[in-house]
């Protein structure tokens, strides 16, 4: 009776020991949980900015093509004037202002490229980053991923662990009884 009693006793300190930890299994469980939606939601952010700056680039190509046919008009408008000059129908200060209208146009030109260009490397680098962030997520996610499954094996034999002694104790019990 005595050894019947200190296998129970065993038993139900065995028990407790699996109860425990199962309880810190489902603990970490949740925390590889949480942190797996962490990475979904920066995932989210990373993509949401990306679409933000491919706007961000459109419009500044869309400003500079609307530049440039500016350009092209004023330059027709220009050599027409030209041509009437030549004919002896307009002035020296009209060629004048007419250059000085161009080189303005010029260097608006030059600075839109040059914005555009900027801002293309500034966008193809953040991609290159927010890629990068995105593949370590990516990883971080399948790491976790595993880790629950790995989890998930170890409570279903700690579950039948517990189930096994449950059957122990109760048949430890009949036979004290």
């Amino acid at each position: 009776l005595k050894e019947k009693i200190t296998t129970s006793t065993d038993l139900q300190h065995q028990l407790e020991k699996l109860k425990q930890q199962h309880q810190e299994q489902q603990t970490a469980q949740q925390t590889t949980t949480s942190k797996l939606r962490e990475a979904q939601n920066d995932l989210e952010q990373v993509l949401r900015q990306i679409g933000d700056k491919d706007q961000k680039i459109q419009n500044l190509e869309a400003l500079l093509e609307k530049s440039k046919k500016n350009i092209s008009l004023l330059e027709k408008e220009r050599e027409d004037l030209y041509a009437k000059i030549q004919a002896g129908e307009g002035e020296t200060a009209v060629l004048n202002q007419l250059q000085e209208k161009n080189h303005t146009l010029q260097e608006q030109v030059t600075q839109l490229t040059e914005k555009l260009k900027n801002q293309s490397e500034s966008h193809k680098q953040a991609q290159e980053d927010l890629h990068e962030q995105v593949q370590e997520q990516k990883s971080q996610l399948r790491a976790s991923q595993d880790r629950v499954l790995s989890l998930e094996t170890t409570l279903g034999e700690l579950n039948s662990q517990l189930n096994e002694s449950k059957e122990k104790i109760g048949q430890l019990d009949l036979q004290v009884f």
